[in-house]
């Protein structure tokens, strides 16, 4: 039922959030300076990578 859908979401959630985070932390300890920003600003970056705009945006806050 309802519960067991619910159990099943709850535990793909985890997993990704999960993944996600390892993901950022393998990104964060190959450029250190990733250690400066919140995982939403990292998260722009990573996406954004082709957009110059974003990226010059976000300069700010890694190298302050």
């Amino acid at each position: 039922g309802i519960k067991t859908k619910l159990a099943t979401l709850e535990d793909q959630l985890t997993r990704c959030q999960k993944a996600l985070s390892n993901f950022l932390e393998e990104k964060r300890s190959s450029f250190p300076r990733f250690y400066f920003i919140g995982d939403d600003d990292l998260l722009e970056i990573l996406g954004q990578a082709t957009n110059v705009s974003v990226i010059q945006s976000q300069l700010k806050k890694l190298f302050a």
